[in-house]
């Protein structure tokens, strides 16, 4: 496979991303917040807004991180993805990962002790799921670096 279509399938992946994070926003988290009621969400209740509004700032990061990875698929249709800039686009989005699961789980531990939300699991099995997508992100990165590194000694050699 080449790069550009190994680009075009890693964009198709990033828009399906993109998509399901927009609909889970948008659908998933209101109805996991008012408890499963389909019928009766509280939009007018206060803990259901702070945790709405909560769930789009803890959000937000992972789009962002979509971005990256754009920039990212940029450079690898143009033949050149063993770059520096790309471990640090890599190695930056791993940190932010790691402070936005951070924030997420924080802030569902303190919904659940003021008994605004009892899906505590499902919180955690998402935190440990970005966790482990981030030590992925973070091993890539090294690996990026190094190749970017070999790639740079190679250009050079006659």
């Amino acid at each position: 496979m080449n790069e550009k279509v190994l680009s075009m399938l890693t964009r198709v992946a990033i828009i399906t991303i993109a998509i399901c994070g927009l609909l889970s926003c948008l659908f998933w988290v209101p109805i996991s917040i008012g408890r499963w009621d389909l019928q009766n969400l509280p939009w007018g209740s206060i803990e259901f807004s702070i945790q709405y509004v909560f769930h789009w700032i803890v959000s937000l990061p992972c789009f962002g991180l979509l971005i990256i990875a754009w920039r990212i698929t940029l450079s690898m249709n143009k033949g050149k993805l063993f770059l520096e800039k790309n471990a640090l686009y890599v190695n930056y989005a791993t940190i932010v990962l790691i402070v936005d699961i951070a924030m997420f789980l924080i802030g569902n531990i303190i919904f659940v002790a003021m008994g605004w939300n009892n899906g505590l699991i499902l919180d955690i099995l998402v935190a440990v799921l970005g966790l482990v997508i981030s030590l992925f992100m973070y091993v890539l990165s090294r690996y990026l670096k190094k190749a970017a590194i070999l790639q740079e000694e190679s250009d050079y050699t006659v």
